[in-house]
């Protein structure tokens, strides 16, 4: 039998697989607590037993590193911003700064937790996030495009500081971790910022973390997050130089063979809507499982990886998962 690294893998060349991989991964802390770990440290444990838990319940054919407690940059580490100017003001985190040991901490802890035969791949929020997030406490982008607009280089300053930052984060998780890939979330809440700005201003950061990620590792996934209903112009993303594509198939309105053709034939996650309420958070069997059959047919068994538009809620039933699991079996 094919081991679970090389069963995913495989899908990840577009190459035939005796069973379709799966893929989900769950929050481990509360919404107000994502940036908090540096705080309080024993939030970073409950997600390292989180992880644990995960393994021991669902077994999963690969692993996401849920960076949750150290989602971004402290924001005092910033100066305080009261205009673009003030952006001119940002430094490098030193290199010894608590937010570093703590992520690279992390990302060990949990690939502790899993065999080599296991990939795991590490999360990391693009730098545009990490911005808005400074901003205003989230990743709300119409702030960021005032900016933009008023004072576009000073953006570019921050924005590449920024990604100096997660390049040295990506080179030390690499480095010191034994992760098998980069997680690279991006994402253009509601189209705020328009395709030829951010393509201009707000993509070279991004690609720049991936261009560090790829010298360690060619299996990276950029996650295009539609999270509560966000959407996003996937035309700025549909060149970035990674292995797989991850997007909101129901946001988006594009569906996983779709996508595989748009993304230029690129290996593929998802097909769930992770929305509260949704099929895998409360369906039963017979549609959870009525619905794997419908993506299998959609998208194909190469390249194809079944998952969630994004982190599915916490209160879905690991058993939901195992159901879809089950019927890929069945099916491939």
């Amino acid at each position: 039998m094919t081991s679970k690294r090389e069963l995913v893998l495989k899908a990840f060349r577009n190459e035939p697989v005796e069973r379709i991989p799966v893929g989900f991964w769950f929050h481990f802390l509360e919404l107000n607590q994502f940036n908090l770990g540096l705080d309080y440290p024993e939030l970073l444990e409950t997600v390292v037993d989180g992880h644990k838990k995960f393994k021991e319940d669902f077994d999963p054919d690969f692993v996401k590193i849920m960076t949750d407690g150290l989602f971004f940059r402290p924001r005092t580490s910033y100066p305080t911003i009261t205009c673009p100017d003030d952006l001119r003001m940002i430094q490098p985190l030193p290199q010894n700064h608590r937010y570093f040991e703590a992520s690279v901490k992390l990302a060990a802890d949990v690939r502790a937790l899993f065999d080599e035969d296991i990939l795991v791949f590490f999360n990391v929020f693009s730098p545009l996030y990490h911005f808005t997030h400074m901003l205003n406490g989230s990743d709300d982008p119409s702030k960021a495009l005032t900016y933009l607009m008023a004072d576009p280089e000073a953006v570019i300053y921050a924005l590449d500081i920024i990604s100096q930052d997660l390049c040295y984060l990506v080179k030390r998780v690499f480095a010191e971790t034994g992760v098998d890939g980069l997680y690279l979330s991006v994402n253009n809440a509601g189209r705020t910022i328009p395709a030829e700005l951010y393509s201009k201003y707000i993509s070279p950061s991004e690609t720049a973390v991936l261009a560090e990620a790829n010298k360690y590792s060619e299996h990276n996934i950029l996650h295009i997050c539609g999270w509560r209903g966000r959407i996003n112009i996937l035309s700025v993303y549909r060149d970035y130089d990674v292995e797989v594509f991850n997007w909101a198939v129901h946001e988006e309105g594009m569906n996983l063979a779709e996508g595989k053709e748009y993304f230029h034939g690129k290996a593929v996650i998802g097909g769930f809507d992770q929305m509260p309420g949704s099929l895998i958070n409360a369906g039963n069997k017979e549609d959870i499982q009525a619905e794997v059959e419908k993506l299998i047919l959609e998208g194909g068994k190469i390249g194809v990886i079944i998952g969630a538009d994004c982190t599915v809620p916490n209160d879905t039933p690991v058993e939901h998962l195992k159901w879809v699991r089950e019927k890929v079996a069945e099916l491939s």
